[in-house]
């Protein structure tokens, strides 16, 4: 046993260092700051690193693939509408066509495509999340509809769309609940896999619990359902089993026994003094001797007072 215990502590150990450094890393990854770029060591080549993107840490994307925005940022790009092309959610950032920043960077030869021929590539940069805004088409009062550029949108709800084959939450327009924004159409369609199943059937149910004290499964289904000749299930216990559940008996000092059955003597003397009303009239008596030593203390002060007043008048 003693061998086995020392094979397993420093499993034990290892794992518990093992999680607490992963505390510690969760810890310093929540602290950093927005605008820290990430460490990266100087013999990185630039165009391993990625690009940094400034901005605040993004949780919640309002922006799919397809989605037509337009540049909210000061710069040369601003107020420019084009598609989103790629959402890149551990930078916060998004790869609009023909907008942002023009990256430039040299690659080894090894790196090249089939395409390349030169050590130098230019490729579109990333642009924040919170620099663009959506641009859709929305109806007016006269049932036209008519492009325009929402400032902010909010997350409600979620729903399964049939197009992502997944659940999504519905998007609206900040302080206006009542108009929707639906999500673009993926870029291809997406089909659901061998052992996907409908989402109909999935949620149709045919099963109503109808009482607690009806079991779901009827008793002659069970053995169908377990195996009842299997080793693990025993029907009753041994002398043994028993034995070994049920807790021993502590031993008692002669101290204590007399002591417990005393409070016990005490418990079925007020019961039975309950019962035959004896209790009633030992309260009655005991509150006319308290008065009366009252009365009598009472009058004892009062004496030794006019005493003493006496006493100060003659002297």
């Amino acid at each position: 046993m003693a061998t086995r215990l020392r094979a397993i502590v420093p499993k034990y150990s290892a794992y518990m260092r093992h999680r607490r450094t992963m505390e510690v890393r969760e810890a310093i990854a929540a602290k950093r700051t927005v605008n820290e770029k990430p460490r990266v060591s100087p013999a990185t080549p630039s165009f391993m690193t990625g690009q940094h993107v400034e901005g605040p840490v993004v949780r919640d994307f309002l922006y799919m693939v397809g989605d037509l925005v337009q540049i909210t940022k000061p710069g040369g790009d601003y107020g420019k509408i084009s598609r989103i092309t790629s959402i890149h959610k551990d930078r916060s950032a998004l790869s609009i066509e023909q907008v942002g920043p023009i990256q430039t960077s040299i690659v080894p030869r090894v790196y090249w495509s089939e395409q390349h021929s030169t050590y130098v590539a230019r490729y579109p940069g990333l642009v924040h999340h919170n620099d663009v805004r959506l641009v859709t088409a929305l109806a007016d009062a006269d049932g036209e509809f008519r492009k325009v550029a929402v400032n902010e949108l909010v997350l409600g709800e979620k729903y399964y769309d049939d197009r992502y084959k997944k659940r999504l939450r519905r998007r609206y327009v900040a302080n206006s609940p009542g108009i929707a924004i639906p999500w673009p159409d993926p870029a291809e369609e997406i089909m659901s896999g061998n052992f996907a199943t409908d989402y109909d059937v999935a949620r149709d149910r045919t099963f109503f619990v109808t009482s607690l004290a009806v079991p779901p499964v009827p008793p002659g289904a069970l053995d169908s359902l377990r195996n009842k000749y299997a080793r693990h299930r025993k029907p009753d216990l041994t002398e043994e089993e028993i034995q070994r559940l049920t807790p021993p008996e502590m031993p008692l000092s002669a101290t204590k026994t007399a002591f417990r059955k005393e409070l016990q003597e005490m418990k079925e003397m007020k019961k039975q003094a309950i019962e035959s009303g004896e209790l009633a009239a030992t309260r009655l008596k005991t509150a006319q001797f308290l008065k009366l030593r009252i009365s009598q203390h009472q009058q004892h002060q009062e004496a030794l007072k006019n005493k003493k007043q006496e006493e100060e008048a003659s002297g």
